[in-house]
């Protein structure tokens, strides 16, 4: 488990999600667009091989009677290799690129506020990485395998690449810029880009509709900053309300109106269960997500699913941003995404994974994966697999405190 805004979550209770509180048409055209789309995603069998070959860090901590300061950086190195056998939709591809994560993080603390920035740099060398974006941050099965998927909720952000040849590419991310204030009764109010996180699910979220990561994602350390307003309220030590303003990229129309406001429950029963669910409206379009876990015996059990009813103007817009042909207005519905599944922890430092998705807002055909790419979830980046059904399972062994081997796997 990892601090709130981090890749895990770490566990009020077991297994929980809780973050620690510190169609087809083949009379239309593809437009330039959905064309590089195909070429990005990969809707057969994918291999991924990677290798952290380095990792550094450094920490410094500044203490005064009412201020503390935190500055600490991460760098690595990821050798990568990706091998996609040919489909209907595109040909054999082999790619060979070598990217790294370069992070700064600062916080500033004083009695009852906080100061949290944090800016990304991901340099990808390789041959023609510049010319084509399938395995530097693209949505698909290898979108966000460097860096995380743009996502619609920021209001206003940098230009993603900072710099771009044929050979080299340099992306960006200003991933943290908010404001922590302390109220009443460990009452919290969090203004400004930060992360959230929901659900349980390792392989695939279901209810995170909150810039999650792509299954094929390596870099998992950090979740993506968005701009919210965030209130937090502790009933007692196990329940909490949440109250969410998450805004929209101001490019697009009534972009307030068209933002995400939820508000959470969660809950937790020491030793049975963890309970989360939000309610609220996400792009103008009614959202619901229930996420539950526990633990029976030495294994985590865990299951979540959500439901969003569609407003189709909206719906229709966050397509059209994309340069994408849009779908007759009557197909979006309201499509249910939900996963199940379980981890077991051998006592040889090894725990498998196994989980069975839905996802509503895929494709039953292959030949039609491609009206996946004309859904909003795929255009906001909440969904990355263009299918309906998958069994996911992954599998970490730890042979000693500084080496791990992991395999994840997806049909």
């Amino acid at each position: 488990p990892r601090p709130d805004g981090d890749g895990g979550s770490a566990s009020i209770g077991a297994g929980s999600g809780w973050e620690d509180r510190g169609r087809r048409d083949s009379g239309v055209s593809r437009s330039s667009a959905e064309r590089e789309r195909v070429r990005s995603v990969r809707a057969g069998s994918l291999v991924i091989l990677s290798l952290v070959a380095a990792r550094a860090e450094a920490f410094y901590s500044l203490e005064r009677e009412r201020l503390s300061l935190e500055l600490s950086g991460t760098a690595k190195f990821f050798p990568l290799l990706t091998l996609s056998p040919s489909n209907a939709l595109v040909d054999r591809d082999e790619t060979v690129v070598g990217f790294g994560s370069l992070r700064i993080n600062g916080e500033l603390f004083l009695d009852s506020a906080s100061l949290e920035v944090a800016y990304h740099l991901f340099p990808v060398a390789g041959e023609d990485v510049g010319v084509t974006d399938s395995s530097v941050g693209a949505a698909g099965p290898q979108g966000g395998l460097v860096a995380p998927v743009v996502s619609p909720l920021r209001l206003i952000d940098l230009d993603r690449e900072s710099s771009t040849s044929d050979d080299l590419v340099l992306l960006q991310n200003l991933d943290r810029l908010g404001v922590t204030l302390l109220g009443p009764g460990e009452s919290e109010v969090r203004i400004g880009r930060q992360a959230i996180n929901h659900g349980s699910a390792r392989v695939f979220s279901a209810t995170d509709i909150f810039s999650p990561f792509s299954p094929a994602t390596l870099d998992s350390e950090y979740k993506q900053g968005l701009d919210a307003l965030r209130v937090t309220v502790p009933l007692d030590e196990n329940q909490e309300v949440e109250l969410f303003a998450i805004a929209v990229d101001r490019d697009l129309d009534n972009s307030f109106a068209r933002g995400v406001y939820l508000a959470r429950y969660r809950a937790s029963v020491p030793e049975v269960f963890d309970a989360s669910v939000y309610l609220g409206t996400s792009y103008a379009s009614p959202t619901l997500g229930v996420d539950v876990s526990g633990d029976l015996g030495g294994a985590t059990w865990y299951a979540e699913g959500g439901v969003r009813v569609w407003n189709e103007s909206v719906a229709t817009d966050l397509v059209e941003a994309n340069d994408i042909t849009v779908l007759p207005s009557d197909e979006y519905g309201t499509p249910v995404r939900a996963t199940v599944g379980g981890q077991y922890f051998f006592p040889f430092e090894l725990d498998v994974a196994g989980e069975l998705h839905w996802n509503g807002a895929g494709s039953t055909n292959r030949e039609d994966y491609v009206e996946t790419f004309r859904r909003p979830e795929w255009t906001t980046g909440e969904i990355f697999l263009l299918g309906r059904a998958y069994v996911g399972t992954a599998w970490s062994y730890s042979s000693s405190a500084l080496t791990r081997l992991s395999l994840s796997t997806i049909t």
